[in-house]
């Protein structure tokens, strides 16, 4: 499936910008999305694509975004971008990795 299919063009965000965020900040705390991607349903009219069968004639259907999808990174860090927008200094995510920082006192 991933070969017949359109790239997304999200970016992820680049080491080097989250590094500079970074910079400076002395008290940080990290948090991992639990299996992340199975947080996204999936739209009714997207469920048949991911979809796959196993003899004897079952078919399955995902109702959350799938692992292995070569779109699932893109589509789940532009998810967390939006929910974060307005906090990038002090919080920052790549894909399911989120992690708080300051300066401290």
């Amino acid at each position: 499936m991933n070969e017949a299919t359109i790239g997304d063009s999200y970016k992820l965000p680049r080491k080097d910008y989250i590094l500079e965020k970074l910079k400076g900040n002395t008290h940080f705390s990290t948090f991992d999305a639990k299996s992340g991607y199975w947080q996204l349903r999936l739209d009714e009219s997207t469920k048949p694509l991911p979809a796959f069968s196993c003899p004897p004639q079952k078919y399955y259907e995902w109702n959350v975004l799938p692992f292995g999808l070569k779109q699932a990174p893109s589509i789940y860090q532009r998810f967390m971008d939006n929910n974060l927008q307005g906090l990038e200094n002090f919080c920052l995510a790549y894909i399911d990795d989120i992690i708080v920082f300051t300066k401290g006192d």
